[in-house]
């Protein structure tokens, strides 16, 4: 990190906020010392002058004190609730309005799905008789032939439209689930750690330790984005 990245956020406005540490000691700001700002500026000049000379996972591990003390300071990073009472937000999350909406989407396009099938069946056994019977010219057949043929073709195309809108259903209830999680523990139940690599066949010590790692990953992840998708400071 350069210098340039360690400003305080307090200010309202992005573009008047102020390095915490000086340019060219890299040291605090005199002038934060003394306000609520010295306590900040006091970390950014040690993290500055030792974040180079550590193992990734001490790195780690700083970010895990820290977060320690957000949680301590901010109830908000708190929750206190049970398996069954996160069940409950996640049964009120798929009995949404939104939830039934989709479903009722899939579910009818599965239904004309089959209708459609039907009338493909029935078009079909029709072309078979026109064809066999003898006092009926055989090109006859090719009408319902015809619409067997595009009765069965319209129904192919509402079964993968189903299949697109049960998918659609099942990832925006996962990523609600996901959002209403406040706890590692809680994103377990929500499915955000199911069929991890090594992890089907469910080993306990080997499961907490692949949750261990995607939880580090997806830590990463959200810390490492572009300038596009970060609130200026």
């Amino acid at each position: 990190m350069e210098l340039g990245d360690y400003r305080t956020w307090r200010t309202v406005l992005p573009n008047r906020s102020r390095l915490l540490l000086d340019s060219e000691t890299e040291l605090p700001v005199a002038e934060k010392l003394e306000s609520e700002d010295g306590p900040l500026a006091r970390i950014a000049a040690a993290i500055h002058a030792n974040a180079s000379k550590l193992a990734p996972e001490d790195c780690e591990q700083v970010v895990h004190w820290m977060k320690h003390w957000k949680r301590e300071l901010d109830p908000r990073t708190r929750s206190d609730r049970d398996f069954g009472t996160f069940l409950d937000v996640l049964s009120e999350l798929r009995s949404s309005n939104e939830q039934r909406g989709l479903m009722a989407k899939a579910g009818g396009y599965a239904s004309s799905a089959a209708k459609l099938k039907i009338v493909a069946l029935i078009a079909f056994v029709a072309a078979v008789i026109v064809a066999l019977l003898p006092e009926i010219r055989w090109y006859w057949s090719l009408g319902p032939l015809a619409a067997a043929a595009w009765a069965y073709v319209r129904s192919m195309r509402r079964e993968v439209a189903a299949g697109d809108a049960w998918k659609d259903q099942e990832r925006r209830y996962l990523m609600k689930a996901i959002r209403a999680a406040t706890t590692n523990e809680e994103l377990a139940w929500a499915g955000l750690f199911s069929h991890l690599p090594g992890t089907d066949e469910y080993e306990e010590e080997l499961a907490l330790v692949e949750i261990e790692r995607e939880t580090e990953r997806l830590t990463d992840a959200l810390y490492h984005h572009s300038a596009g998708y970060r609130t200026p400071r």
